[in-house]
This record gives C-alpha cells, structure tokens and sequence, in this order.
C-alpha cells in the first residue's frame, strides 16, 4: 500500500503526507516503520526493486548484446539536519558565491541510444572514496548484463578508481584531465602524429596505474582526449567519441527523475533514498513504455497513465488519436 502512495506522491510531486490526506491513511504509520530499518538495509531494498524493473526490459529483449553502463554522480539540495550523508558544496548566484548543504546519490545505469535504464543507487557518506563507491554499484550489475564498457566523467579519473573497474574484468572509458603532463604528451603526438600512447598515472607512487590515452587535435593548444583499457588499433577515434555520448542519456534521465521527484523535508535519511529510488523507478517504467510504443508519450500524458494504473481499475481510455490507454 505504502509503496503505491510513494508512486502516486512522485507521479503528482507531492509530499506523502498530502497524499496519505487525499486516501484518509496515516504517514505516521510509515515513517514509524521506515524509522526502525538502517540506510544500508533501505538501500538494498531499494536495489532489489531496481533489478525489477531490469527483468523486464531484459525479458523482452530479442538480442541480448553487450551493453554501455555509465556511473554518475548527483547532488540534491538538503536543508535538514546535518548528518554523516550531508556535503557542502559552492553555489554561485550572480558574483556572489554561498555554501549550501547537499546530498550525494550514486547511480549506474544501462545507456543506449536514446534509452537509459538504472541498475544500482547507493547514498554517498562525507568523505567516502571514490573507489569504494564504484565498488558497491560495480556489484549490482546483473551477472546475465555483458558489459561493452563503463562511461565516467572527469571526476572519476583516478588511478584507484580505473584499477578498481580493471580488476572486476570491466573496460572503461573517461575524459582525461587536461594538466602540465599531459599537454606534453599532446605536443609529442603533434610532432610525431602519433595520438595513441600509454602514461601512468601517479608515476612512483603506491597508487600507479598504466592507462592508454587517446587524444585528438581540436586546434591550436587544444585537443580531446580519453583514457580506456580498451585496445583501439584499426579503430577510429571517434568510436570512444561516439560511445562517451551515451553517457549524456544518463544525465538528461537524471534531470527527467526531478519531474517525478517526491516531496520531502524529513530528516529520515533513509526515506530520502527511498524517495530518490522511486523517482527512478517510475522513471526507468516511463522509458521502457516509451521503448515498447512506436507513439511519442509525453510527460504529461504518462503522469495520467500512472494515475490510471494507480485506481486499481481495469478500464480502457483514449488520450490521444493515436494513444489508447488499457488499464
């Protein structure tokens, strides 16, 4: 029942007690529950409906081929109590900067043309390593998904964070960090033509990892580059170029998860990931529907969708000329 409200309150972006007004049914009831179980126990729930909406998409699927997953980040405003979940961040507004209060959600997710599909989310503590994040969302990948490679942002370019991907039989692929060192390897590949190259990171120290690097002229003093395990001899640079775009369907679909976004101001960290988590279920559903149907669905038209699906009613009904809805 309570979870029916939670989809409800992400559909019509609101809180679950004006929802739990609206059916006569008490939050407090909820909350007294949801407050006896730990963030890691919610979030391994949370995990577990995930991979409900994964058995779907994967059942219908005719060809089961090598996919690209992409691992993102994602910071949500927090104005509530300070906890151990809490970040601090620097938001700019106009010439003046402010420090605000955030909290950090991991994700990792399916990414094709057009299409993403999240696998994992994992709240992300103050002060937590990279490494160890990538970790636990590297274990919610299911063992039947073959993976093509793992699409990072900038941020993620750290030597323990790529050997960490190495180690689990995962290729990757990352922008490179554009500093002292690296110019020096770009003007080398102007002289010699030469774009493919191997450079360690972290040379010396404990933490060294080998990577191949892969740049290409943008113009004077300017170049693109990406760093991968994947070995590209005969294949064209904009392969990696071509692969990284996927990427950009995770951060759009992170933006589209706002619009489904449910209401909250409790300090119950572990309700904030519940809430966060059905904002992408509901959107991973809208995906697989826009997928499974040649017609364009809008947003708006899906939020009514959902609502019919919610009555619990079997029904049938016409929202567009060419979209009929059967419930």
């Amino acid at each position: 029942m309570f979870f029916l409200l939670l989809v409800r309150c992400a559909v019509k972006n609101q809180s679950m007690e004006s929802v739990c007004d609206e059916v006569c049914e008490s939050s407090d009831r909820f909350f007294h529950y949801l407050g006896r179980i730990s963030v890691e126990q919610v979030t391994a729930y949370c995990n577990v409906l995930l991979k409900r909406a994964f058995k779907i998409w994967w059942r219908d699927r005719a060809h089961h081929r090598p996919v690209f997953l992409a691992i993102d980040m994602t910071d949500l405003a927090h104005d509530g109590q300070v906890t151990e979940y809490v970040h601090y961040t620097v938001k700019k507004r106009g010439l003046k900067h402010s420090k605000i209060k955030i909290v950090r959600y991991a994700t990792i997710s399916i990414v094709l043309h057009g299409f993403r599909l999240t696998l994992g989310i994992t709240p992300v503590r103050k002060k937590e390593k990279l490494e160890t994040i990538v970790e636990r969302l590297i274990r919610e990948i299911p063992r039947e998904l073959r993976v093509r490679a793992v699409l990072m942002d900038k941020e993620f370019y750290q030597s323990r964070v790529l050997k960490t991907i190495d180690e689990h039989g995962l290729a990757y692929v990352v922008p490179i960090k554009q500093y002292d060192t690296m110019n020096v390897y770009y003007h080398i590949a102007e002289l010699t033509g030469v774009w493919r190259s191997k450079y360690t990171i972290n040379e010396g120290e404990s933490d060294s990892y080998q990577i191949n690097v892969y740049m290409e002229d943008e113009g004077i003093d300017s170049y693109i580059g990406f760093a991968s395990n994947l070995d590209m001899n005969g294949r064209d640079f904009f392969t990696l170029v071509k692969a990284y775009r996927y990427r950009w369907n995770a951060e759009i679909g992170y933006k589209d998860c706002k619009d489904y976004r449910v209401k909250t101001r409790t300090r119950n960290h572990a309700y904030r990931v519940l809430s966060y988590t059905i904002s992408h279920i509901v959107m991973c559903l809208h995906n697989l529907v826009r997928k499974k149907n040649k017609t364009m669905i809008t947003l708006d038209q899906m939020r009514q969708i959902f609502l019919l699906i919610l009555t619990l009613e079997h029904g049938t009904q016409r929202l567009t000329k060419r979209l009929i809805v059967d419930y």
